[in-house]
């Protein structure tokens, strides 16, 4: 891709993310609920999970809009360059964990849950009981 065309297309792949980000908080808040508790509605016959996995999309957008930033600063300082990659490995593990926690669940059904084996447990326990585990041992 051109330089040109980068620094073109990110500024339109920002807003394009934050219509994604919004979109998917809309239809998680409805599948979901406002509380913590897990109302395990659907809508559109996908469930908030399902949603989930289309937030590597606006993160993707995103990533290009901070690239495009970089590209059309020309020739930043150390600091600037720190920052830029410090914040691309950032993204890039943001997306690659948000596709390993949700693209396992099946789409439209909550018969998988995170507590059940599979794929986005970590040593035989849950990862989100893992903290609190350890702090009681």
């Amino acid at each position: 891709m051109s330089r040109g065309r980068l620094i073109r297309l990110g500024g339109p792949a920002s807003v394009g993310a934050s219509i994604l980000w919004m979109l998917v908080w809309l239809h998680q808040r409805q599948t979901h609920g406002p509380t913590e508790v897990n109302e395990e509605l659907l809508l559109f016959g996908l469930t908030w999970k399902d949603s989930a996995k289309f937030l590597v999309l606006p993160f993707i957008l995103l990533l290009m809009g901070i690239v495009s930033l970089f590209v059309r600063r020309g020739r930043p300082g150390w600091l600037g360059r720190i920052g830029f990659v410090v914040t691309v490995v950032g993204l890039v593990g943001l997306i690659v964990g948000t596709a390993l926690q949700f693209w396992f669940f099946p789409w439209g059904s909550y018969a998988v849950g995170f507590e059940d084996p599979g794929p986005h447990r970590v040593g035989g326990r849950s990862s989100s009981s893992q903290p609190s585990s350890s702090l009681l041992d």
